[in-house]
């Protein structure tokens, strides 16, 4: 969705802004960590812990 200009729902896309990663446009962020859930997701915040975890340690090897 996002690639053609909508608003992603789960928040599983993101960019990185002055060094942080950042979800792209969310549709109804109220409700993201409800819809996540109900697709098996982790809630938004727990996901970009995990991102930015995975972001140091891949940083660190290269």
């Amino acid at each position: 969705m996002v690639n053609t200009g909508k608003e992603q729902l789960y928040g599983t896309q993101f960019t990185l802004e002055k060094g942080e990663l950042v979800p792209r446009p969310i549709a109804d962020t109220a409700t993201v960590d409800q819809r996540r859930k109900e697709v098996g997701l982790p809630p938004l915040e727990e996901y970009k812990k995990q991102l930015n975890e995975h972001a140091k340690t891949t940083s660190h090897k290269h």
